[in-house]
């Protein structure tokens, strides 16, 4: 199965869930009020019982068991790089990326330095899809050269699972669980 930090950082602080966990679905799955939540920027997914780490093309996700998920509502869009900026301006936070790598005994020098993995795609002399990038974070999201302007509302990206909970603790949500998500 997917785990829980990897699963944050590609959800891209994924979609928050709105309401309070102790709501109650009404009648037919339908969705209970929340009066505080603006109705375009979320859906409500129905729950379900499925067949949860089923994936044969995955065999390291199962083994498949049967996962009952309660209704819950998501919001429509990932959190944008300027929701994540006012964020950052609100509460003065600073990303995993932002700041100083454990010392790990036997890291290479670059990865002792503040920075992130930069997704690069393979050719045939370098088979790696990921590189650490140092300097690379949400506002330079493929390194120093890189940033933002002009993509105010793309997705923030350069998030970890503490990122993400800290975005979601202030905006008064959760992030989904590995169940909703899938």
């Amino acid at each position: 199965m997917m785990r829980s930090g990897a699963f944050a950082a590609l959800a891209l602080l994924g979609l928050l869930s709105a309401c309070d966990k102790k709501e109650e679905p009404l009648a037919d799955n339908k969705p209970p009020e929340c009066p505080a939540m603006p109705k375009q920027d979320y859906v409500w997914i129905p729950g379900a019982t499925f067949a949860f780490g089923a994936d044969a093309h995955l065999p390291e996700e199962g083994p498949a068991r049967d996962v009952t998920v309660a209704g819950f509502w998501m919001a429509t869009h990932e959190v944008t790089n300027a929701e994540f900026a006012e964020f950052v301006k609100a509460t003065g936070y600073r990303t995993l990326a932002e700041q100083d790598p454990p010392k790990l005994p036997g890291a290479p020098p670059e990865m002792l330095i503040p920075g992130s993995a930069v997704f690069t795609a393979p050719t045939d002399g370098n088979p790696n899809w990921w590189r650490w990038v140092v300097g690379a974070q949400w506002r330079h999201p493929a390194g120093p050269d890189t940033d933002i302007a002009g993509r105010a509302r793309d997705p923030v990206v350069q998030i970890g699972y503490a990122d993400a909970l800290a975005y979601a603790k202030w905006k008064g949500k959760t992030l989904p669980s590995e169940e909703q998500w899938e």
